[in-house]
Order: structure tokens, then sequence, then C-alpha cells
């Protein structure tokens, strides 16, 4: 862990770009882009995680180096030359967005743990879910 790592502020900017290319606000519903509530907790990662850094940062510096207002089709080009950036930024901005506070509200979420008391659920007929499965039959190896 490298507690003084930090993202440098063109890094950062670019980092909030991208994130809302992979979760753009959606204001119909009360829901921020990713850009707004997940650089601080990505950087936390990259400053826990270095080996993350290796694909994180040369992503974003060359998407950094790209012409504005070229979105969608720079990261698509950038998935061709860095296949590894895109999953392993959609694998950390959804571990991020989906904890913030501002999102499990505006999801109608209760901001807790599911378990131990878990979440409720509609009720469901198991019977009518498991039928096609025991209709098969017993099956051995």
């Amino acid at each position: 862990m490298d507690a003084e790592y930090t993202l440098s502020d063109e890094r950062r900017a670019t980092l909030a770009v991208v994130l809302d290319l992979l979760i753009p606000p959606d204001t119909a519903r009360g829901l921020p882009g990713a850009g707004e509530v997940c650089v601080d907790a990505i950087e936390a990662t990259l400053r826990s995680k270095p080996m993350f850094r290796l694909t994180v940062e040369p992503g974003l510096d060359w998407f950094g180096n790209r012409e504005p207002g070229t979105g969608n089709d720079a990261l698509a080009a950038l998935q061709n030359e860095m296949p590894a950036f895109v999953p392993t930024l959609v694998f950390l901005t959804y571990s991020a967005y989906y904890q913030q506070p501002r999102v499990v509200e505006a999801l109608g979420v209760e901001g807790r743990p599911p378990h131990p008391r878990g979440y409720a659920m509609e009720p469901s007929d198991l019977d009518a879910l498991l039928s096609k499965v025991r209709a098969r039959g017993r099956m051995y190896r």
C-alpha cells in the first residue's frame, strides 16, 4: 500500500469523464453519474491495490490525450488498444458506485449489508420454479 499515492488533477478529470461514460447521470431517477461520486473511491483502491494502476493509469493517459468530445468512440478505440482497461475500470466503478449512499438511496435500497437481516422478497412458488428440473429425473455422473 502506498499511502502517498494520488492521481494527478489531469488524471482525476479524465477519470471522471470516463466514469460518466460507463455510468452516466440519470436525473429522471435521481442517480448521479459515476464520475461525480466514484473518483475518490477508485483513487483509494488504486492507492491500496497498486496492481490496478498498471492498467488504469496508461488507459487514463491514452484517453486524456484524445480530442475532447470523442467520448464513446474513444472508449471503443481504447478497448481495442488496451483490452484490459475497460473491464478493469468497469469492475472498479461498479464496486464503488453501488456503495455510494446517494446511489443506494436513489435506488430505494436500505443502506446496509443484506446479511444478517436480509431484504424482503416477493413470495414465489418454489415448486413451479423447480418443476422442469424435477421432470428431468435423477441424473448421476
